[in-house]
């Protein structure tokens, strides 16, 4: 490698470093529900969003909805573990799978 591209990595780590208390402390609020800086900005771009998308930011629903959402991530994360990508590798290679899938 060359000093260019070292020179250009360590660029990049204090670039890093030097925006992570700002955009931590800014994701701490989003995340808690706090308003930011950018909520006057971004708030109308996301209801205009929303809106198009023809879907709402708050899941009301009844218990029956809830629950059925609750089943169908439950089955995401089931097919999302490791042994299920091992198995489906292992039949598309050819080699009979040590699990049933």
């Amino acid at each position: 490698m060359t000093l260019i591209g070292w020179f250009q990595i360590l660029i990049y780590c204090a670039i890093i470093i030097a925006i992570t208390p700002v955009l931590g402390g800014y994701m701490t609020k989003v995340f808690s529900g706090e308003r930011t800086f950018l909520s006057p900005v971004l708030h109308p771009v996301e209801a205009v969003i929303y809106k198009a998308a023809g879907v709402d930011a708050i899941f009301p629903g009844s218990p029956f909805e809830r629950r059925f959402r609750d089943i169908h991530t439950l089955s995401q994360q089931i097919q999302a573990r490791g042994a299920h990508f091992e198995a489906v590798g292992q039949v598309l290679l050819g080699v009979p799978p040590d699990t049933f899938l």
